[in-house]
Parts: C-alpha cells; sequence; structure tokens
C-alpha cells in the first residue's frame, strides 16, 4: 500500500451559517455529514474493488486505522487527511528460510529469550502461511458487521478506556491486530515493527477478542471461551479467569468506574458475563458479578446470529449489544457501576432488518438511535427508537424489560455523490464502524474507499438557569421532544411536577427538530421564550408563583406567533421575532422589479425531459429565495404580562437570516448570487387573497418555510440532475455567497401609529463577520463575545453619542466553542474537550485550563489546601458537558445530556482573586492574595494592573521593587516614585539607564523633578553604589560629580571624553595616562576577551 492517500476534495468556502438557526437545523435533513475520504492508494475500478475489510478509531486522537484481509494496512489521520503510518503483516517465504537457517546455526545458545521479544525475533512466525493465495489474516467477517478487530494501545488509549488518573508507565504506541492466529502488535514509533502473541503464549488457544485492562493490562479472549490477561511488561499470561461457557468469547468491553473497572463479554452462544476487575500488583483480580443468557429472554436467539458488537454508552450508562439480524440488546450497568450488583437486561429490539447496524445513545435518557445501511446500498437509515411497554419474563424468569420499536425511519443523503461519476452506479455500502469516543462519528466502509461521517440528526438538549433571587432556589428548564421541563436545581422534584406541551412541532421529520430552543427574558427571568424553528412556531410563557410549601412550577402561554428566531433586549422587557412572510402579503407590499414566469412541469406522466429537470432546478431555487424573505417585529412585555405590538416590520431589509439577543439587535443579514429573484413575482402564487383561518395560514407560513427550505431545494435540484444523468452536486448549501452581522440600536424605537408606517432601527458601528453564536456581558452590557470555528472574538461598545463597536481581543481555540457564558467580566467556555476561563479587560485577557475529558480520578483531594493557593489544575470533565449554566456557590454548573448537572470547583484562592478583580473589589482581592507564593503575587499585580487597580497593586506588600518602579515608570506616578527609588539596596548592573532604577530616575528627570534626583543622588553616595551615582550625575550634568565617579569605578576612557572639551586639561592630561597604562596592562579586559576566542592580541602603542 502506498504512502499517498487520496483526500476528499476540499470545499470551496462556504458562509457561516448561525448555531440553531433554521438554516443550521436544515443539515439534520440529510441524516449525515460527511467529514473525510479515503481512497486506496491503489487505485480503485470495477474489476478492482476497496479490499478493507476491518477499521478502528483512536479514543483520543483523529485517526482512523484500516487493514485489508492479508495484511496489509494503515493509519489515517482524518483531521489533517494524512496517512500517520503503513504497515503489513506479509512475511515472504524466502525471508523465512533465511532466518530459520540463521537460527539453525546460532544452536541452543540462543534459546534465552528476552521478557519482550523484539520485531525481528518474532516476526518469521507471525502468521501461518497457507498455499491458497486468498489466505486471510484477519477474521473475514467484516462484511457482515463483525466486532472490533482492533485497537490503539498507548498512554492515551489506556486512559481514556480506563477513566484512571496514574503516571505514565507505558511509553508505547501499539496497533492491536487480531488475526486468525495471532494478536499481533505493530509499533507506531518504530516504523511498523512487528510483535505478537502466538496461540502456545495463550495456552495453546486461539484469541477472539482484545480489550484494553486497567493497569495497562490487555484483555484476550480464546475460542475455549476463557478470559487471558496479559502483561505487556511481563510479556506472558498473569491470570486466566472462566466465563463458565465452553464457546469461544467474541466480545469484550470495559466499563470504568470509579475504585474500579467491570469488564462485559459474550460468548458465541449468547451469555453475556460480567466481573469486577482490580489491578494487583503486575495482575489483576477478576471477580465475576453476574451472568444473563439471552436465550432465556429471547428465544429466537441462536449461534448463527450471535452479537457482532458490544458497546459501553457512558452517558446512558448502558451496555448494547447487536447481533447480525439487528436485534439489539440493552443492559443497564449503573448497578455494576455504583453498586457492584448484578447488571439486568433492560431492554430488547426485536429484528429490524437492519443491514450492519450500529447502535448511537441520543441526548435523552432511554433514547438511542439505530443507523443501518439502507436497502439501495448507497444511503443509510437512520432509526429512532422508542420503549413500547414492559415485557413480564417468562419461564421462571422473574425480571422485565421493555421492548423497543422503531418510532420513526429516515434516509440519509446519497453517499454516492463524494465519489466520481464512474463508479456511482456500482458503489455499495459494506459495514459501519462507530467511533470509541464521539457518539456521533462512525466510519462508513463501501467497496470503493472509506468514508468518516458524523450524525448531524442527533438532537441537542441546551438547558438554561432560571435565576429568582437570593431568596429562591434557581430552575433549570430542559427543552424536551415539544415540551419545556423545569427542575428546581439541587432540590428534589416534586410529584405534582408537570411539564409544559408546547402547541406544534410534532410533526417535524426527526427528533432534533422537535427540540425547541429556550431563552429566558434578561429582565423578567420568570418569563422565557420557547421556540422551534423548523415549525415556525414560537411560544412566550410565563411561569406561575409557586404557592407556599409547594415545589411546583407551572407556566401559561402569554403570546404565540410564527418565528424562525427569537431575541432579547438585554435592558428592556422587550423581544424581537424574525418572521417568515406569507406570498400574498409579500405580493402585496413587495414592489416586483421584473415579471419571472412559473415553471411548468411538463409530460410529467411520461417521465419527463432534460428541460423539464432544468426546470425543476430553476423552481427549487426559486422556492429557496421565497422561504428567505423574512420580516422582523418587535413587541413589549408590559408588568401584567400581556405582550404589546411595537412595529411588525422595522428590518433593514428582507435580506435576514437569524438575529442575537443582546443591548444591540445583531441582525445576521446575506447577499445571494439571484438578488433579483427575491422580490418577483415568482414568490407569489398566482389568483386572488386567501381569507382563510389563522390555523390555516399557520400551516402555510411553515410549509412555505419548512418544505422550501435551502436543504430541501438542493436536495430536490440534485434529485433533477441526477435522473438526467448529470453529475449530483455535493454542496448542500444555498445559494447564498456571503453572510455578516450587523447590530442595530433598538431602545428608542416608538410605537407604531398605523399599519402602513414603519419605524427604522439604527445601525451600530460597522458589519462585522457572521459568528456561530455570541453572548453579551450582563454587568455593563459593554463587552462582546463572538464565536467563530477557530477562534473567539470580544468586541467592545464605546458609549457616547456616536457608538463604535471595535474588537479588542482575539483568543485562538483549536475548536469551536460549544457554549460560553459571563460572569462579569469573567468568559467561561466550553468546548468538546476542554472548559476554558478567559478574564477579560480593555488591553489584556488572562486564561485558566479548568476542566478535560483527559483527567480522571481527583487530583485536587490529596493536596487540596496547599492547591489552593496555587495556579488551578485541570479537573476531570464528563463526557457531554458542554451547556454552562452558571456559576453558583463557587461552582460553574454545567449540564449535560440526560438532564445531568455537573459541578467543576470555583474555590481555588488564585482564580478567586481574579474573579474579585474583574466584579471590582480589587482591596479583597489584595488581602486574599497576600497568602501566595512570590511568583504568584506578582502575577496579580499585573492582573491588577490590567484593570486600572494600579494602587492596589502597589499595595501587595510582597510585590518585587522591580515590579512596583516599572508599575510607577508605566503610569507615570511621580509622588509615589522617590519612596520607591530611594528604598534600593543593590546597585545597577551598568551606567546605561536599562535598570528599573534608572528608568525611575529618568521619569522624573523628565518631569522636572530635580530635587528628587539630588536627594537619590545623596543616598546612593552614602551606600556606594557607583553605577547609580555615575548614571545621576550625568542626569544633573554635575560634570565634575559625573568625572569624580567615574575616576571612583576606574572608566578612565568616559571620564577623559567628559573633561576633553573642557578648561581642565591637566586634567585630562591625567586620565589619558591612566587609559594608556590599562590599555597595555597585561590582564586587560579587551586581551582576557581575545584569548578566549584564541586571537593574538595585536600590538598597541600609547596615545600621545
Amino acid at each position: 500500500m502506498s504512502a499517498a492517500a487520496t483526500a476528499m476534495t476540499e470545499r470551496t468556502m462556504t458562509p457561516t451559517i448561525p448555531r440553531d438557526s433554521i438554516y443550521d437545523l436544515q443539515r439534520s435533513l440529510g441524516g449525515v455529514d460527511v467529514l473525510a475520504y479515503l481512497a486506496p492508494a491503489d487505485g480503485f475500478s470495477d474489476k478492482k474493488p476497496c479490499k478493507w475489510v476491518e477499521v478502528a478509531f483512536h479514543p483520543v486522537r483523529p485517526w482512523v486505522a484500516t487493514i485489508e484481509a492479508k495484511g496489509l494496512g494503515a493509519v489515517w489521520n482524518y483531521e489533517t487527511r494524512e496517512i500517520v503510518l503503513e504497515f503489513s503483516l506479509e512475511i515472504s517465504t524466502g525471508q523465512e528460510n533465511a532466518e530459520a537457517g540463521d537460527d539453525d546455526d546460532d544452536g541452543a545458545g540462543a534459546g534465552a529469550a528476552q521478557a519482550t521479544p523484539t520485531a525481528t525475533t518474532t516476526s518469521r512466525s507471525l502468521l501461518q502461511r497457507s498455499g491458497s493465495p486468498t489466505t486471510s489474516y484477519v477474521r473475514p467477517l467484516r462484511s457482515k458487521q463483525s466486532s472490533l478487530r482492533m485497537l490503539f494501545y498507548d498512554h492515551e488509549a489506556i486512559a481514556s478506556t480506563t477513566k484512571t488518573a496514574h503516571e505514565r508507565t507505558c511509553f508505547d504506541e501499539w496497533l492491536v491486530i487480531l488475526t486468525s492466529t495471532h494478536v499481533v502488535l505493530c509499533d507506531i514509533n518504530q516504523n511498523s515493527a512487528i510483535r505478537s502473541i502466538s496461540p502456545d503464549d495463550l495456552q495453546r488457544q486461539m484469541p477472539t477478542s482484545v480489550e484494553i485492562l486497567p493497569g495497562g493490562l490487555i484483555g484476550v479472549g480464546c475460542q475455549d471461551g476463557k478470559l487471558r490477561i496479559w502483561s505487556p511488561s511481563l510479556w506472558r499470561t498473569v491470570e486466566t479467569v472462566d466465563t463458565g461457557s465452553a464457546r469461544e468469547l467474541q466480545h469484550l468491553v470495559l466499563v470504568p468506574g470509579g475504585d474500579s473497572s467491570h469488564l462485559v463479554g459474550s460468548t458465541l452462544d449468547g451469555k453475556v458475563v460480567a466481573w469486577k476487575v482490580s489491578p494487583i500488583g503486575s495482575g489483576c483480580e477478576c471477580v465475576r458479578v453476574n451472568d444473563v443468557e439471552l436465550k432465556d429472554y429471547f428465544k429466537a436467539f441462536d449461534t448463527g446470529n450471535s452479537l457482532m458488537e458490544l458497546k459501553f454508552h457512558a452517558l446512558q450508562e448502558v451496555v448494547s449489544g447487536t447481533s447480525k439480524d439487528g436485534t439489539s440488546f440493552f443492559f443497564d450497568v449503573a448497578p455494576l457501576i455504583r453498586l457492584n450488583k448484578p447488571m439486568p437486561l433492560v431492554g430488547i429490539l426485536p429484528p429490524a432488518k437492519a443491514q450492519g447496524a450500529i447502535v448511537l445513545p441520543s441526548t435523552r435518557k432511554s433514547a438511542f438511535m439505530l443507523v443501518s445501511i439502507a436497502p439501495s446500498g448507497t444511503t443509510l437509515m437512520v432509526s429512532e427508537l422508542m420503549s413500547k411497554g414492559r415485557v413480564v419474563g417468562k419461564d421462571n424468569t422473574p425480571s422485565s424489560f421493555h421492548e423497543f420499536g422503531v418510532a420513526c425511519s429516515y434516509e440519509s443523503r446519497d453517499v454516492r455523490h463524494h465519489f466520481s461519476q464512474l463508479v456511482q452506479k456500482k458503489l455499495k455500502i459494506v459495514a459501519l464502524t462507530s467511533s470509541v469516543n464521539s457518539a456521533s462519528d462512525f466510519c462508513c466502509m463501501t467497496n470503493y474507499g472509506m468514508l468518516v461521517l458524523q450524525l448531524s440528526c442527533l438532537p441537542s438538549i441546551v438547558p438554561i438557569m432560571v435565576t429568582r433571587g437570593a431568596e429562591k432556589a434557581p430552575l433549570v428548564a430542559f427543552p424536551s421532544v415539544c415540551r419545556v421541563v423545569v427542575r428546581f436545581y439541587n432540590e428534589e422534584t416534586s410529584s405534582k411536577q408537570e411539564d409544559y406541551k408546547l402547541q406544534s412541532g410534532m410533526d417535524a421529520p426527526n427528533e432534533k427538530m422537535r427540540i425547541p430552543t429556550l431563552e429566558t427574558n434578561p429582565v423578567h427571568t420568570t418569563i422565557l421564550s420557547a421556540l422551534l424553528p423548523a415549525s415556525t412556531h414560537v411560544e412566550i410563557l410565563q411561569m406561575d408563583s409557586e404557592l407556599k410549601n409547594q415545589k411546583s412550577i407551572n407556566f401559561h402561554m402569554a403570546f404565540s406567533g410564527n418565528a424562525i428566531a427569537v431575541a432579547w433586549h438585554a435592558q428592556r422587557s422587550r423581544f424581537a421575532l424574525l418572521v417568515p412572510q406569507e406570498p400574498n402579503a409579500r405580493r402585496l407590499t413587495r414592489a416586483t422589479s421584473s415579471a419571472v414566469p412559473t415553471p411548468k412541469r411538463r409530460a410529467f406522466m411520461f417521465g419527463g425531459s432534460k428541460g423539464n429537470n432544468e426546470d425543476g432546478a430553476e423552481s427549487a431555487r426559486l422556492r429557496n429565495a421565497m422561504a428567505r424573505v423574512m420580516s422582523l417585529a418587535i413587541y413589549d412585555v408590559s408588568k401584567d404580562g400581556h405582550v404589546e405590538l411595537v412595529d411588525d416590520n422595522c428590518g433593514p431589509d428582507d435580506h435576514m437570516l437569524h438575529i442575537f439577543s443582546g443591548p444591540l439587535l445583531g441582525i445576521v443579514r446575506y447577499e445571494a448570487d439571484d438578488e433579483g429573484l427575491t422580490g418577483s413575482d415568482a414568490a407569489g402564487k398566482p389568483g386572488g387573497d386567501h381569507h382563510d383561518s389563522p390555523s390555516a395560514r399557520n400551516k402555510r407560513t411553515e410549509s412555505n418555510v419548512f418544505a422550501t427550505t435551502p436543504t430541501s431545494a438542493a436536495v430536490t435540484a440534485a434529485a433533477a440532475l441526477s435522473s438526467s444523468g448529470s453529475t449530483p452536486t455535493t454542496d448542500a448549501t444555498t445559494d447564498i455567497k456571503k453572510t455578516y452581522l450587523e447590530f442595530y440600536d433598538w431602545d428608542n424605537l416608538e410605537k407604531q401609529t398605523s399599519r402602513h408606517q414603519h419605524g427604522q432601527l439604527k445601525k451600530v458601528g460597522t458589519a462585522v463577520d457572521c459568528p456561530l453564536n455570541m453572548a453579551w456581558e450582563q454587568t455593563t452590557k459593554r463587552f462582546c463575545a463572538l464565536v467563530y470555528p477557530q477562534c473567539i472574538k470580544i468586541y467592545r461598545v464605546s458609549r457616547g453619542d456616536e457608538q463604535a463597536f471595535a474588537c479588542l481581543h482575539e483568543i485562538p481555540t483549536p475548536q469551536a466553542a460549544c457554549s460560553i457564558k459571563w460572569f462579569h467580566h469573567t468568559l467561561f467556555v466550553t468546548t468538546d474537550d476542554t472548559i476554558k476561563c478567559f478574564v477579560v479587560c480593555k488591553t489584556r485577557y488572562f486564561t485558566f485550563d479548568l476542566a478535560s475529558h483527559n483527567m480522571f480520578g481527583e487530583p485536587n483531594v490529596k493536596h487540596f489546601q496547599q492547591q489552593l493557593y496555587e495556579f488551578p489544575r485541570q479537573q476531570f470533565l464528563p463526557l457531554g458537558a458542554h451547556t454552562i449554566l452558571g456559576v453558583r456557590n463557587q461552582a460553574l454548573v454545567v449540564a449535560g445530556p440526560t438532564q445531568a448537572l455537573h459541578l467543576v470547583d470555583l474555590s481555588n484562592k488564585v482564580l478567586q482573586c481574579c474573579l474579585l478583580i474583574s466584579i471590582g473589589q480589587a482591596d479583597l482581592a489584595v488581602k486574599v492574595a497576600e497568602a501566595f507564593s512570590p511568583d504568584l503575587r506578582e502575577w496579580i499585580a499585573s492582573v491588577l494592573e490590567a484593570f486600572g487597580f494600579v494602587a492596589q497593586a502597589l499595595a501587595l506588600s510582597t510585590s518585587s521593587l522591580r515590579q512596583k518602579i516599572d508599575l510607577c515608570v508605566k503610569h507615570n506616578l511621580l509622588d509615589e516614585l522617590p519612596s520607591l527609588l530611594s528604598s534600593t539596596v543593590e546597585d545597577s548592573e551598568s551606567s546605561v539607564g536599562t535598570s528599573p532604577y534608572q528608568r525611575g530616575c529618568t521619569t522624573l528627570h523628565r518631569a522636572g523633578r530635580v530635587d528628587a534626583l539630588k536627594v537619590l543622588l545623596e543616598s546612593a553616595k552614602a551606600a556606594q553604589r557607583l553605577n547609580d551615582e555615575i548614571f545621576l550625575s550625568s542626569l544633573l550634568r554635575d560634570t565634575t560629580e559625573l568625572v569624580d565617579r567615574l575616576r571612583a569605578s576606574r572608566q578612565w576612557a568616559p571620564a577623559f571624553h567628559v573633561v576633553k572639551n573642557g578648561a581642565a586639561k591637566a586634567q585630562g592630561t591625567e586620565l589619558m595616562k591612566h587609559w594608556n597604562q590599562d590599555l597595555t596592562a597585561a590582564n586587560a579586559p579587551w586581551k582576557h576577551a581575545l584569548d578566549q576566542q584564541e586571537i593574538r592580541s595585536p600590538q598597541v602603542s600609547l596615545v600621545p
């Protein structure tokens, strides 16, 4: 296999679409997004399809390993699209014979083997070759979705799999490959050197499954149904565990826990066994917890349809197993992890006739999605699973389980669009492999290459925290399927608590589009908005006050309407809606510049023609332009909860995509290729006005926006091109070529007096690039953070007659931020892997790494008191915890899937000191910083100085004198500077003015403080600091004093040049004499410098 790899063609620069907008949600209609494509290096054709049979993801790095049946493989970075490693398991017969002859000549003296054999000693017997030219080294079950036959073994993989924090003891980076007879370890760092575990090392048993265990051990499932623990450091089997079955142990999966982990395995005859794994010394102890016979629950289970995948879903605390015919089994491992009790079987999905099915977790509790290969072989089927009810066990099986069913299914976009036209007709999807770490990433193996895909239809649950003052406990509002769920934070929920059901949205095609977007009113937090963009439905909800001693919150609807976006004012109880215009309204209010004929569908009964397909594509583009015509409406919420209309059409024009909340209204605008289509007659239907009911208009508006979405238009155009034989387009975006964000002042907008008189918003500043998301600082309302794919930009609004919008900082981020939250001048940011904190001021920002997915255990427990006064160390961040709710009791509240809340500790004194500075409590921060180390105190002083608290920075008693002098020089504090300079004890290294003391003296000289300089000169004389005396004398232009100081320091050359132009010629002659003596002395400094460089000293003549 060649080192070259064919990467997917780079996409053209597409405009940025705001996150969670209607146009971003439309991506979920396609089902999947393609991240990367890898083609075989030796090419492919109709007679030579791709031969890859196995794929494995790295748990941390963006790596994927693939291998052919004959042992040729590669490790590929699908982000950079570079080949990391190429390897081969084939060994030539001539090389084997030569090595065998060398071993015979060595005799018995070579029998002493090392504990860890080298690659050269093990490559001979790596694989048993046969006479057949089609020998398969890897188990040939990939076409029927076999289990994972490869895994990565390194320090990161061990830590991510076991979820334990320990010192690094593994410095190897291996790719573990399970062949038909061996467990092969391919060294990634040593040019793919090969080592192997033979059947003799496994007590003459063939390996059938592998898994990483705590302590870096490797669990190997064998054909006799036993588990053997292999130690890479000792290079031998340290433990043998019986499963109670004589059939092969097909699958192993590690379920990490707190103090101990558990290993779950399944055998060929349907026995699922769970062990408690505890590392002991160089080995480990495996204690069986329980076992489950699948035949007791599902009578149709047989060895022909045995489990082909066993996977642990950490968010759901569930282990799922999928068989060949699509039957899925679900085991609840929460009792196993927390109490070391048996894991029950909680759900079964009957045979779904799904080819190559993989189970992916959803963001709701006990909700899953099934991804399988469609019957056409070129698309994927995405099925949402739901519980149909409980089934009580029979035949002496007292337990019960849920029977799952398919709630809804939809087909993804065709993957053939990413291949050339030559292979589209014969392309088939072979198998699917899910990622180890990411719930949405998986690999799609085809007969013409490999695609790394991301499931775009997974719903995102973004809850919000509702604060109700200091006396009442805050609330957490979770969005659910067309519902709003309210829970009390950190308290038990009453049984009387009822969820609020929205009035629309259940007819959306997938679950992601049925999840509402919630946002609270910053002024009255008991009022919030629930938006369903795909259904063009918004509701303004108001909370009813709960009764005394009753933990129950109820909602009532204050407003309902059509909208695809909602924005709240930061200082007034005002909100804006981005409303799609109905065709009739647009036809009546917008002037038509030109008449565009409506395309007709000719000869539809006979299949149409090429011209008809072009008309269909043109019609899709017209409908696309129709769907984007929007109007901006603004409403006020009165004190009694009533909603009043301010203006129903106050936007700059109809080229609006999205709006953002804040003191300034952010409007995302766009530029399209065909600007003339927006206001044409094609936007309206021929005929008179429709005098129908409001519900009918709601349905028509919803159909206009949702059914003629850009994605739908692109799919329609692609279908038309496909039917005509053309190459389908791979771009699912619209004809939008540019998006940008503008800010408008919506404070002084007057109420609309008549139907035809509309207000006009005042634009603030210039347009900026369209962000993915944005958030305003809630205290001063002057800082704004804009999220981009590779950075976060901090903007500041300057107050005055003319407001200006200026960019202060650009914070680089390796990944796009998932959630941002301001706490005064502190910005908390979450990405897929980390949580960071940025303390922001006008000139600088300071960064803290708070939490990471790769930090396991509790590092702050052992030395908690000592680490309180150090820089905060990273804490463990659970998988999926991305939404920041706020700061509560010195902790950052972060929400994850399945309505889970996590706390990130913020009690570190250094972090607390910075937070106090950011909120203006500088005096209290100085008291806290007195207990810090000297280095930390200097750093805190720099933070104080950056926020403008220079006096408090100087008040730090233990700050270095150098830093205090620098602060006075920088901020021109002339009154404090003489006292600091007078306390200097040590002399400067030179007299050229580079030391802090001399820079302070220069500042006083520029300010005309001559008296202060004379006092400092006298103190320098008393302390005999010659360099400072020389510098001060030169500043005061005291020639006599300067010459005396230079003579005292034996600096004859500068002293001679001082008196050279003066009247004291006799004194100059004396200085010249001393200068000549220094030049000709044997120990002259210039001679010593030349001798060190082995340069011969020149002859020096005396100066007359």
